[in-house]
């Protein structure tokens, strides 16, 4: 099994989000204040991402279910 590759069409950076920039000795509160901002943005997108994904998934179970609704069951046929 291999594992799952990222999207390449992403506009969040995998660096970026998952990789800190290394700490040399004291960090300084402008940059402290930098990586956090970076960081509440990168949170926010991905936040933005999973709500549209689960707005998606939403519209696509009501197609199923509308579609399960349209077509004949084959197992239910000469059932009472």
């Amino acid at each position: 099994v291999r594992p799952k590759q990222g999207r390449t069409d992403s506009p969040v950076s995998l660096h970026t989000a998952t990789s800190p920039e290394p700490l040399q000795g004291s960090t300084s509160p402008k940059e402290l204040h930098r990586q956090m901002r970076e960081l509440s943005g990168t949170n926010q997108e991905l936040k933005d991402r999973l709500d549209e994904q689960n707005k998606r998934m939403e519209q696509l179970q009501k197609q199923v279910e509308q579609l399960q609704r349209e077509v004949p069951n084959p197992d239910l046929k000469g059932q009472p």
